[in-house]
């Protein structure tokens, strides 16, 4: 790790299993040891970056799923979670199911999902620009250090790659068009690199289980590989179809760590 890491924004990237989440508390608990100011977050959570897990729908639409909300603290929990962008609504909406009382309209606000094919790519690019540009304006009176993890490669290229299957030059091109708007400040990518992409997988299906031994992490997973268009238009199935696709995206990741602006830094984990 660097001895000067002020004003700096981290981005921990690696396919699925690759040890981002370990790395990115590793760099989280030495920034603090330094008594630095740092947050971090990671994809599919509440983030000033990414749109996974984030509904996006009209004032009427969001309207209407609230009617008969009559607790004045769960309205004033969900609308501290909005954004407002003129006449529509972007809200986290996954926040929501850790309370019983809002995990019913977390449901209802999925219908909605900025993921999953549910937006043309203009209105999709546009809208992750915004957030962008929001996060750089943000940043311009913040001493903080921040870090994230999985936004700027893995999340993004489920849906760039999964379901708007862009070619590889546009993908560049729509990556540097979200770190241009950071090209004020100190960015710099932590890359695990895995050796071995079976394997990585193999070990995260046996390990994210629930309680009752469910593999809950390869049922989404393969849940995702079936109803995305870029493998369904490839015949990729089951596990084989999984460890295909996720060999792409890191061809993709290393084609991406080669083309883009941004130091890059990269640990070797080998299987």
């Amino acid at each position: 790790m660097e001895s000067s890491m002020k004003n700096k924004i981290y981005f921990i990237e690696g396919i699925p299993g690759a040890g981002k989440t370990t790395l990115s508390k590793n760099l989280y608990a030495e920034l603090r040891c330094r008594k630095e100011k740092v947050k971090i977050y990671r994809d599919c959570e509440k983030n000033p970056l990414d749109l996974a897990r984030y509904a996006w729908m009209t004032m009427q639409e969001y309207g209407d799923i609230l009617e008969g909300i009559d607790s004045f603290e769960i309205k004033s929990e969900i609308n501290s979670l909005v954004e407002i962008q003129g006449n529509k609504v972007l809200i986290p909406y996954m926040s929501l199911t850790r309370s019983c009382a809002t995990k019913d309209l977390a449901k209802k606000m999925s219908s909605f999902d900025v993921y999953n094919g549910h937006l043309s790519f203009e209105n999709f690019r546009n809208l992750h620009l915004k957030k962008w540009k929001k996060f750089a304006d943000y940043m311009k009176n913040s001493d903080e250090i921040v870090i994230f993890e999985g936004v700027l490669f893995q999340s993004p290229l489920f849906e760039l790659i999964g379901y708007f299957d862009l070619n590889i030059d546009t993908t560049i091109a729509y990556i540097a068009d979200l770190l241009e708007t950071l090209k004020a400040y100190k960015t710099i990518l932590y890359y695990i690199d895995v050796n071995d992409v079976n394997k990585i997988l193999y070990n995260i299906c046996s390990e994210r289980v629930t309680a009752s031994g469910q593999g809950h992490w390869e049922q989404g997973a393969l849940r995702w590989i079936h109803s995305s268009p870029y493998c369904q238009k490839r015949n990729y199935k089951g596990y084989t179809g999984m460890v295909k696709f996720f060999e792409y995206r890191k061809q993709v990741d290393e084609i991406l760590i080669k083309k883009l602006p941004i130091q890059t830094i990269k640990f070797q984990r080998n299987i």
